[in-house]
């Protein structure tokens, strides 16, 4: 066993611990996943939307959201503007002391789409958002010391009922 997988139950508990015991994190966020049928391309004229909500959690609790700050978005050389939002620390996935699979699996946030009928958008509520938000993922951040991940997002225009 490495060190890598004895971390990972503890930060992964730790994160959730983070909402769950001290309540500090005050954004709940959902990944909605819409395939139009029939249709190619989402909206297509004709078709109909089949929603499905899950929503993004870390162990069990509301995950980190933050605005991404000047220096980020400076540091990114024009990929990120002002108003997108950092979605992690998301505990990549491993396996429990039963056993069972724990940790965000990327499908959640990233799944796999075959053709062009099917979005991913985020609904994010909470401070500033009140009502919610739609966001579409703009980039990822690959793990950071092989203990967790980012999600960078920007707001959609559109209202996505």
């Amino acid at each position: 066993m490495s060190i890598r997988d004895v971390y990972l139950p503890i930060l992964d508990e730790y994160r959730g611990m983070l909402h769950t015991v001290w309540d500090l994190r005050r954004y709940d966020v959902v990944v909605r996943i819409n395939t139009w049928t029939p249709g190619t391309l989402p909206g297509a004229q004709g078709s109909t939307k089949g929603p499905v909500d899950t929503p993004l959690l870390v162990n069990g609790a509301r995950v980190k959201v933050e605005q991404l700050t000047q220096r980020d978005i400076i540091a990114s050389g024009g990929l990120y503007q002002d108003q997108d939002l950092k979605i992690g620390p998301l505990t990549p996935p491993y396996t429990n002391a039963q056993g069972l699979p724990a940790g965000t699996d990327p499908t959640v946030f990233d799944p796999v789409i075959s053709g062009g009928n099917t979005e991913v958008m985020f609904k994010i509520t909470g401070p500033g958002y009140p009502a919610g938000a739609w966001f579409k993922k703009f980039g990822q951040e690959i793990p950071k010391a092989n203990f967790s991940y980012y999600l960078i997002v920007r707001k959609t225009a559109g209202q996505h009922v």
